[in-house]
Order: C-alpha cells, then structure tokens, then sequence
C-alpha cells in the first residue's frame, strides 16, 4: 500500500515524525517546561550546554521565536562545519540587537577554538548560546549563566510526542495516546535524546496499522526499525554501527 495512503486511512496527513525543516518544526512542538520564564530572568550571556540530542538548539530557536514575538529586535548564526558563521538574518550582522542567539552546537571543537565568536556579538544587548561544553566568559557579557541539559525528561517527551501527532491529525485530537508503559519504554530506549527518539517514533508510526494508542509493543518495533537504520547507514556515515 502506498505509505501516504496508508496514512490518510489512518486519519493522519503524513508520518507525524517525519523530518522537518527548523521554521516547519518551530511550529508544532511546545516550548520547553520553564523556558519563557528563564527568558523573563535578568542575565547579559545564557549558554545553554549538553550533549548531541540533548534540545540546545531547540530551546535556542525557540526562544528566539518567543523574543520576536514580543516585538523583541533578534538575530541569529550558526556555525558551519568549515568554521564560518552563517547569518539567517543579514541586517542583525550588519549591527547591534537586542538579543543575539549563536549556534555551535554541532561544530567540531577545532571549529569553535578557530572561529571564536562574531565581532557582532559584543554589541548585543543580550547572547544567547548553544555549545557542548561551556564557555569561561563570552567577550562584552561576562561569563555566562549556564543551564545545562542532562536528557529529555519524560514530561517532555510526552509534550513533544502529541504535539507533533496532533500536528498532523485529520481526525480528533489527542489520538494515539502513547500508554505509561510505551512512555516509559521510549524514555529507557531513546536515551533521553531527540535524535533517537524521533527516530524511534518514526519508525514506529511507520509500522502502524490501526487506529489504536501507541503500546510498548509499537515502541519496540520502532526501536528494532531504529538499530536498522542505524547500521544500514553507518558506512555513509563512517561511523560504526548501533548493535544495542
């Protein structure tokens, strides 16, 4: 059966956890427990650290897309892997704004030694940081305030889950309740990281055939879909397979 068909059947518009692009996925996934208020505290540089997965370039775009919300003046750069900062808007390179957001939280450390930061980043009125490993003092701001992100929390994970299924739904809302049992097991298998588990969930709906919840079963299935995909990949990648 031809997958989307196969969706529509099932009263869903497309795979709900199918890759998106960052304005796209902006759009259907809820923001973070306590961020607008982290935002609302006084500070010059908030970095947010953790590892691969972990939501520090979630939380960066998203707090971005809550400050020009209210009115606020943002920009925003990311740092690409030949050590060069890419601007997503040009005027904020061009001259001061009220909150300036860098993401190197992909970049290979060498990277971020031999870039260090954009000379626009001392003329913004606040910075915001997305990095692996902390910063000891940002140029202009001080050192800046750290929260750092161990794993997704099951909350989160629960949050994110229905509002990307509802994001696509063309039936009721609150469909395919994912069950305590398959919330657990998904937190366990994806390893509190959001790579893995969208993956997993992928998969997962990739599998499903009927219009029921989402039980560990299901988790199971995508989980086995996942390590597939993994090691199926793993040459492209030149990294070694996934075999647990």
């Amino acid at each position: 059966m031809d997958p989307l068909l196969r969706f529509r059947r099932l009263r869903l518009a497309t795979n709900p956890f199918e890759t998106l692009e960052p304005a796209r996925f902006l759009d259907v996934i809820p923001t973070p427990p306590g961020l607008e208020g982290l935002l609302a505290e006084e500070w010059r540089a908030l970095q947010f650290c953790g590892k691969a997965g972990s939501g520090k370039t979630t939380r960066l775009r998203l707090s971005v897309m809550l400050r020009r919300g209210k009115g606020a003046s943002c920009g925003m750069a990311w740092l690409d892997p030949s050590g060069s900062w890419r601007w997503e808007d040009g005027a904020a390179s061009e001259g001061g704004c009220g909150l300036l957001a860098l993401d190197f939280a992909d970049a290979e450390p060498r990277a971020c030694a031999r870039a260090g930061l954009p000379r626009e980043a001392a003329r913004a009125g606040q910075l915001l940081l997305a990095a692996r490993a902390p910063l000891e003092t940002v140029p202009g701001h001080g050192p800046p305030r750290i929260v750092q992100l161990a794993r997704v929390e099951p909350a989160e994970i629960q949050a994110y889950y229905r509002a990307r299924v509802d994001a696509v739904s063309t039936g009721p809302m609150n469909r395919y309740a994912l069950t305590p049992e398959a919330l657990h097991r998904l937190a366990n298998l994806s390893e509190g990281n959001y790579y893995r588990l969208n993956r997993i969930l992928y998969q997962a709906f990739e599998g499903l055939v009927r219009d029921e919840p989402l039980e560990e079963k299901a988790i199971e299935r995508g989980y086995g879909g996942f390590l597939l995909e993994e090691q199926e990949s793993a040459p492209a990648r030149g990294t070694q397979p996934v075999l647990k």
